[in-house]
């Protein structure tokens, strides 16, 4: 929508929350969805939550991969440092990336990305197997990049700070319900009710309901959001 400004005349952009004059946000309406500004800060925090969701999703079936695969302790911190290092790596990567591109479709790529190694847990049959599996679904941690450049670039100086804060400490929460939705739900889910007690068979399939989410998510974000006011 746009509004006719009263001294020359032109077309301006009409938002639904007041702007500065680069058009950047100066208050946050949280129960508010309208595009661009609060859809774009709603999908941020969304969107790195459901990364940390799936990056951290194998987490609590950890004991059932290392029993089903005959791993050690060790093998399994291995595994936990590759996943940390391909986070690291790509976040020097999609900062460039978004400096050039937006955060909205590096976000989507991130979430498309990792949702496929996400999805690809139950074939899983070594530990080289699990160490490059854990290293691709890494690739979700970067998300952080473009979910601070997304909130930057849409709220004003006066309030970019806060909005950056919701958005990367409610993202965060996704680690830590994961823990939750997965090892106390999702897992003895398929496990006692879906396959009988198999917990191998459960733990194979598990991980591909965050994957839809995931990409589900990604397809979200690309079609239905903005990089920046304009």
């Amino acid at each position: 929508m746009k509004q006719t400004d009263e001294k020359n005349g032109e077309e301006q952009p009409k938002f639904d929350l007041p702007v500065n004059d680069t058009n950047k946000a100066t208050k946050l309406k949280i129960l508010s969805f309208a595009r661009p500004h609060m859809r774009a800060f709603h999908y941020s925090w969304w969107s790195f939550f459901i990364a940390f969701f799936i990056w951290f999703s194998i987490a609590p079936l950890l004991p059932e991969v290392r029993e089903t695969l005959k791993l050690s302790k060790k093998d399994i911190w291995t595994t936990n440092i590759v996943a940390v290092t391909g986070d690291i790596f790509c976040r020097f990567i999609f900062g460039a990336v978004t400096d050039k591109l937006g955060a909205r479709l590096p976000m989507g790529f991130v979430l498309l990305a990792a949702s496929i190694p996400t999805a690809m847990t139950g074939l899983v049959d070594s530990l080289t197997g699990l160490i490059f599996l854990r290293l691709f679904i890494g690739i979700a941690g970067s998300s952080f990049v473009m979910c601070q450049c997304w909130s930057t670039r849409m709220f004003d100086k006066s309030i970019v700070g806060v909005a950056n804060g919701l958005v990367g400490g409610w993202g965060n929460v996704g680690g830590g319900v994961t823990q939750i939705v997965m090892g106390t739900f999702l897992f003895p889910l398929f496990r006692d009710v879906v396959y009988d007690g198999d917990s191998e068979k459960a733990w194979r399939i598990v991980c591909i309901i965050p994957a839809i989410v995931a990409a589900g998510t990604a397809i979200l974000v690309i079609t239905t959001s903005e990089d920046c006011p304009e």
